[in-house]
């Protein structure tokens, strides 16, 4: 790492205001290991890549001997395998530690408003994150070696042709954060609904007039109770809750009573029950039964992967919560240095410091900048997202030479007739589609309605549990995506391509999450 310094500082660029990630900088970061070769299709299908982009090294590797290659394999080998003995135990200790350091933050940001301490805790954060946060790195590549290895298996033992088996056999497992904090927000709709005041207070009142009501402690006890106990545990989930600017539920817990707005009146079952995903799961060990025999070798083999790759996949999910905790804190700091640097006149409004970057931010208050004169840069910078908001940037491209020397915008889509992307929850569903670009100017979602986006995030749990199917253009097996809709039992397809712009909003949808079909009733009617 330390050798290829420059490669991590390069993985991600700022494009036509799209942040993108550099994929040669993971190909070549990735061929560091000597088991890159035999490994790295499994993450290309893992990530749902279209295609390969493989590059070759920036520089020639030393020569070796065919049996010193043979034997760095080996070795290789052994280590990842050896280590994924002891990574449940490195991964709940990981957890562990998180919150620790979590903690040591959050008593800062409770301690001192002081920038000169918020932007030196800033650089401890990040410096001991760093130092630890590998493990969930490592837990992504047994992620795609599992599901790598048992995509082969069910190549090799005639499986391949039932798409909806693989998904099926990953439902079920351990409990994911993610659910957890939906089910923390039910318990309140709940209370809510069976509360006559409360409930009436929800049907007359805004969001807005509800923050404000909160903020001034005059809800009731024990609704109180809950949106505290709720946000203190789970303040940094929100919707695009990785990006900088958008305020974590601490700062605006208006996301928070907008989705238990939607959920009142509603009926969960399925969200307080995993039946529904132990029965799929069942259904397709019984499949396996058939196939092989209830004693067969085979089948014993390929449940061991995919009870595996069920567990890392679960051990994912759940340090992304910490990741949003990660940036959640960040936000905190940022918008008190926001705040610094307007009283100071460096800017003009405290939002205005998400116009910045780090260094610009930091350097104005421990003095290593080069400019004070910010407010320029931030209304500059206001214009070009103005201008970027206009444009068409594609979603990848493949560039030669200097960046700006290649077209960044994106090209015609083809028109192919078929809408088929990768089955990933089981179920037919029919309904309206409907289009969603910005989950934030969606209040509720009609009922028999088919979401369609480009993708989605822990933060659209509400809409997704309200649609009765799910169209996603990006995606794999084992995207949140695919993994919401198996744990809740809604219809799923993703990686569907240009699914936004070749499905009309409002049209009329029929999706397959067994096969990955997706028709347009409409057209066909025609």
């Amino acid at each position: 790492m330390e050798r290829n310094f420059f490669l991590l500082d390069r993985m991600i660029g700022y494009v036509g205001g799209r942040v993108y990630y550099s994929l040669s900088t993971f190909y070549r970061l990735h061929q560091q290991s000597p088991l890159y070769p035999k490994l790295y299709p499994f993450w290309e299908a893992m990530i749902g890549l279209p295609t390969s982009y493989a590059v070759g090294p920036m520089e020639a590797a030393p020569e070796r001997s065919q049996w010193r290659k043979k034997l760095d394999v080996a070795t290789a080998g052994v280590r990842f395998f050896r280590s994924f003995i002891g990574h449940p135990r490195r991964m709940h200790q990981f957890k562990a530690w998180w919150q620790g350091r979590a903690g040591q933050t959050r008593e800062v940001l409770k301690r001192t408003d002081d920038p000169l301490v918020l932007t030196e805790e800033f650089y401890r954060l990040w410096r001991d994150a760093g130092a630890r946060w590998g493990i969930t790195l490592v837990n992504d590549a047994y992620i795609f070696t599992l599901y790598g290895t048992a995509l082969k298996l069910f190549t090799r033992w005639g499986l391949d042709d039932n798409q909806a088996l693989l998904s099926n056999l990953l439902c079920g497992g351990e409990a994911i954060e993610s659910v957890e904090i939906f089910r923390s927000v039910l318990r309140i709709a709940e209370h809510v609904g069976a509360d006559t005041a409360s409930s009436d207070l929800f049907q007359r009142l805004g969001d807005a007039q509800l923050v404000d009501l909160y903020r001034k402690r005059l809800l009731e006890g024990p609704l109180l109770e809950l949106l505290d106990t709720h946000i203190g545990r789970y303040g940094d989930r929100s919707m695009e809750e990785l990006k900088m600017e958008t305020p974590s539920l601490r700062e605006d817990p208006a996301i928070l009573f907008q989705g238990i707005r939607r959920l009142l009146g509603t009926t969960h079952a399925s969200v307080t029950s995993d039946a529904n995903e132990q029965a799929l799961r069942a259904a397709a060990e019984a499949e396996l039964d058939r196939h092989f025999g209830r004693f067969s070798v085979r089948k014993r083999i390929l449940r061991r992967v995919v009870d595996e790759l069920r567990r890392v996949v679960a051990h994912r999910e759940n340090s992304r919560y910490c990741r949003s905790e990660l940036f959640g804190l960040c936000k905190d700091i940022f918008a008190r240095l926001g705040q610094y640097l307007a009283d100071k006149g460096a800017i003009d409004d405290a939002r205005d410091v998400f116009y910045l970057g780090i260094e610009e931010i930091m350097g104005y208050v421990d003095g290593t900048g080069l400019d004070e004169r910010l407010q320029e840069t931030v209304q500059r910078r206001r214009e070009q997202v103005t201008e970027y908001n206009r444009q068409n940037v594609a979603e990848s491209f493949t560039t030669r030479g200097g960046l700006r020397d290649n077209s960044l915008f994106a090209e015609a889509e083809e028109e192919t007739g078929e809408l088929r992307g990768l089955g990933s929850s089981m179920g037919v569903a029919r309904g309206r589609a409907c289009v969603v670009h910005d989950p934030g100017s969606i209040d509720r979602l009609p009922e028999n309605t088919i979401l369609v986006a480009k993708e989605t995030d822990p933060g659209w749990l509400f809409l997704m549990l309200a649609a009765r199917g799910i169209v996603v253009e990006r995606g794999s097996m084992l995207s949140h995506t695919a993994i919401t809709g198996r744990k809740f039992g809604i219809p799923t397809v993703v990686g569907v391509p240009h699914a936004t712009s070749r499905i009309p909003d409002g049209a009329e949808l029929e999706i397959d999450g067994g096969n990955g079909f997706v028709r347009l009733l409409e057209k066909e009617d025609e």
